[in-house]
């Protein structure tokens, strides 16, 4: 998909001088996938320990 964005010059140096990725257009598709695995992450994060009609899950070895 093709787009034109505008960037923060500062920001877009920044992301440039950390990363050291110099090709804009890999480093924004770089930033769109850090940005989709860290919001996955906190949905994903959200779910634990909400279930509370789970059964407790027997173990397979016996305890020692």
């Amino acid at each position: 998909m093709r787009t034109t964005v505008t960037l923060d010059k500062e920001q877009m140096s920044k992301a440039i001088l950390l990363t050291g990725i110099k090709e804009k257009s890999i480093l924004l598709k770089k930033s769109l996938s850090y940005l989709i695995e860290i919001e996955s992450s906190k949905k994903l994060a959200d779910f634990g320990g909400t279930e509370k009609r789970v059964k407790d899950v027997k173990r397979r070895r016996p305890e020692i």
